[in-house]
């Protein structure tokens, strides 16, 4: 009578195995979108900001590239280098395709991200990414043009 009992405890826990197998396939074969949809779609504000090296860049000079822009700050610790890494493996597996492509990284920390310290903390990442600063003034337009909340960051 105990063999009996085990034996169908074992099927139990197998149905319960392959149910939670099974469930695991279908939710990663058919991912859900976890995000926002631009509806209709909104042409991107063009700006003017000064990049690492000083020059004055607009996001005009990137047409018929693939531009991805990324609003951050070089003092943050945890998000900012965690998305700039990832960002590189994503333009490292294009591979031939990576000219194409054009990562940008915003600063929403005006007072401290200076060109100097843009471009040393893009060094670590790929020396192909561009960071962009200005003035509060100046920046603020462009945070609000992309719906980016700027916190303090002092």
């Amino acid at each position: 009578m105990n063999r009996k009992y085990l034996v169908i405890a074992m099927l139990l826990l197998a149905v319960i195995v392959l149910g939670g197998l099974g469930y695991t396939w279908y939710k990663s074969a058919n991912p859900t979108f976890h995000g926002s949809r631009i509806s209709p779609p909104q042409p991107a504000a063009d700006f003017a900001l000064t990049d690492q090296m000083g020059s004055t860049v607009q996001l005009s000079d990137f047409r018929g590239k693939v531009v991805l822009i990324f609003f951050g700050y070089t003092n943050c610790t945890s998000e900012c280098p965690l998305t700039m890494g990832f960002l590189k493996q994503m333009v490292d597996r294009l591979g031939s395709l990576a000219y194409q492509t054009q990562v940008i990284m915003i600063s929403t920390d005006p007072a401290r991200d200076t060109p100097a310290v843009l471009g040393s903390f893009l060094d670590h990442f790929d020396p192909s990414f561009i960071g962009l600063t200005s003035t509060q003034a100046v920046l603020q337009p462009v945070w609000s043009a992309y719906g980016v909340t700027v916190l303090d960051h002092g």
